[in-house]
């Protein structure tokens, strides 16, 4: 047993013991962390960021984040030696499971750790699977001697080919549906083509088994495309738990796929090579103790993602470090506050892995009294279309929501809190739980009262969600709203706001969710 003492501030000393097998606490000590080689991290630096003005901090911590998940040296799925030809070959992304999407949690417990007077900062692992690809392509022959190759990303967990791939010829399936494939004929040995018209980014619904249905009818593989921006391949969420699919499955642009539309009859080779491999994922948690540590606040938001997700993951990232530096730095200068403050960063999110779940059972859901979810879209800017090309409106991204548990007590305090973004950016307030289909389902499905930000982009789960989607003045306004919200909720008549939640609490009784237990003990304040 191993035993280590973190940075107390002005608080008790505690002893945290590191569970070797699944949890890795992590310790501050004299003269800065010491080096995290499960992760192959050395000592970060200290902070060189100041406290400023909400979204210029989170902001900064934000590119930090970027930094990383862009750093060459840290990304193990470039399957090219020629990035700049083949790139959709070489797209960087924190997924789970990859040397980027551990570097990510490693990164943010440093970040957690340089923070004084935020204790019993600690990361647990969990086991969960990653697909990992050798090789991914479509080719088509134009029946004139060429070849049409569009950019492609595989579809994860949808199926594998081999090295060699599969052949056969396109049929247009339009959007998969039964009388799409009716009027198609037999698909014996055929590669379909199909998509949605929707522009979503989370997961198409029923498409999982709209692929199966292809592949019991004989499709060898399929290509599959959603109306994002421009060109760009829009990655699809999978829950992991399923495991591999039977039909082998490509993502293409929407441009490319009306090409592909265009070449129906011609012969195709599709591959997708990869595999199932035995991965993990992390939560990472950081504590600021309160008078009253029987309740807590906890505040949380995933960190893994398919693509860079400057706009989509970066702000609530971003915002978690800067809402536990503007808390410690509070409760150092007025004491601690009236309950438990939880900061979580949890893992697996692209995957459904429900870190988050994994999470609020370590934490006793008896004890939190409110979720505040740095959910995606923070700070995205909004985008039109001019022939087929995504522009800039000048204005906030109009896809994007305040969710709130129905529960009016919660949403007035909600509706204050975020009054400067609701005004500023025209935001409005929608369900949570099973009327939503954010992480929040977690908290909500466990009678615990939600608060939090979800809608998007237009560039979410895209390879170019990089800086320019947001920005740093809508984040302002966002980032503000969370640290209203969550000094609100420190002075919440609690009665009151668990009265508020009866409604919530019948709606989520029928919600289900997969059931992942804590993975270990953590230690708690």
């Amino acid at each position: 047993m191993t035993t280590c003492v973190p940075r107390m501030g002005a608080w008790r000393l505690h002893v945290a013991v590191v569970f070797s097998a699944v949890v890795v606490v992590a310790c501050q000590q004299e003269g800065g962390r010491s080096g995290d080689p499960q992760h192959g991290f050395s000592d970060p630096p200290p902070y060189s960021h100041p406290m400023d003005e909400p979204g210029k901090t989170a902001y900064a911590h934000l590119q930090d984040y970027m930094a990383v998940v862009r750093d060459p040296q840290r990304f193990d799925e470039c399957l090219t030696s020629d990035p700049g030809r083949q790139p959709h070959l070489c797209l960087s992304g924190a997924r789970t499971g990859s040397r980027s999407g551990e570097a990510v949690h490693a990164w943010m417990l440093g970040q957690l750790q340089q923070i004084e007077g935020v204790q019993y900062v600690q990361q647990q692992s969990f086991d969960w699977p990653r697909f990992a690809p050798a090789h991914y392509a479509l080719s088509v022959e134009d029946g004139q001697g060429g070849v049409f190759a569009p950019a492609t990303y595989p579809w994860h967990f949808q199926g594998v080919t081999g090295a060699q791939g599969v052949r056969g010829r396109l049929v247009n399936l339009v959007d998969g549906s039964l009388l799409q494939r009716a009027l198609a004929g037999s698909l014996d040995g055929k590669i379909a083509i199909l998509g949605s018209l929707r522009h979503i980014h989370a997961s198409e619904e029923n498409a999982e088994q709209k692929l199966a249905a292809l592949q019991r009818a004989g499709a060898v593989g399929a290509v599959y495309a959603l109306p994002g921006p421009d060109n760009d391949i829009i990655a699809q969420n999978y829950d992991a738990a399923l495991g591999m699919q039977a039909l082998p499955t490509l993502i293409v642009g929407r441009q490319d796929r009306e090409q592909l539309m265009a070449m129906e009859g011609q012969q195709a080779t599709l591959i997708v090579d990869g595999s199932v491999q035995a991965s993990r994922s992390y939560n990472t948690y950081a504590f600021i103790p309160g008078r009253d540590n029987s309740r807590m606040i906890v505040i949380g938001t995933p960190m893994n993602a398919w693509f860079q997700a400057a706009s989509e993951r970066g702000p609530g990232v971003g915002a978690l470090i800067y809402l536990a530096r503007y808390f410690a730095e509070q409760a150092r200068r007025f004491g601690p506050p009236p309950v438990t403050l939880a900061f979580v960063a949890t893992g697996a999110h692209e995957t459904m892995g429900f870190g988050l779940e994994r999470a609020l059972r370590c934490l006793d859901a008896q004890r939190v009294t409110a979720y505040v979810h740095l959910g995606t879209g923070l700070a995205s800017r909004g985008y039109h279309e001019d022939n087929g090309v995504a522009v800039d409106t000048g204005e906030p991204s109009m896809r994007r929501w305040i969710v709130v548990s129905e529960n009016r007590y919660l949403k007035n305090l909600a509706i204050d809190a975020f009054e400067r973004l609701m005004s500023n950016q025209g935001i409005g307030t929608v369900r949570a739980g099973i009327f939503n289909g954010s992480e929040s389902q977690a908290p909500y499905a466990m009678h615990i009262p939600v608060v939090g930000m979800t809608g998007g982009g237009w560039f979410h789960h895209s390879p170019r969600d990089d800086e320019t989607r947001l920005s740093v003045e809508y984040l302002d306004d966002a980032v503000l709203g969370f640290r209203n919200t969550i000094e609100a909720l420190l002075e919440a008549d609690t009665g009151a706001l668990a009265l508020g939640n009866l409604t919530a609490d019948v709606i989520a009784a029928l919600q289900k969710l997969p059931g992942y237990a804590c993975p270990t003990p953590i230690d708690l304040p």
